[in-house]
């Protein structure tokens, strides 16, 4: 159960808790975990086994994917948000600084309380 971690991810960055699942397809097709696995290694924002995982990935999604996993599963509050923050703040990364803000805004990230597969 993720309900613990998604009610102290609200708290921790003011947005208003829903259900994660929801944004999951969007996050595997927008996000290009690729072009940011060093920049957020470096950051310690994700381990360097994550980084090493998310380069060594066959195709964009299965990245994308490893790093979804990780910001639900092992990632502080903290993390995922300077994660989005990171992204969001970069113009360069077009749909993916989009997605990332609007995960930011109030109202906008939802959390799911179940596992997900």
């Amino acid at each position: 159960m993720y309900t613990s971690f998604c009610t102290s991810l609200a708290l921790a960055t003011n947005l208003t808790v829903h259900d994660i699942e929801e944004h999951r397809e969007e996050f595997l097709k927008k996000m290009n975990a690729k072009e940011i696995a060093s920049k957020l290694q470096v950051r310690g924002l994700i381990p360097e086994s994550v980084e090493h995982d998310i380069k060594h990935s066959k195709c964009r999604e299965d990245a994308n994917g490893r790093l979804w996993t990780f910001l639900l599963t092992d990632a502080s509050e903290i993390q995922v948000q300077n994660t989005l923050k990171l992204v969001s703040e970069n113009t360069d990364y077009g749909r993916m600084s989009q997605f990332a803000t609007k995960l930011l805004q109030p109202g906008q990230f939802v959390v799911v309380s179940s596992t997900l597969g």
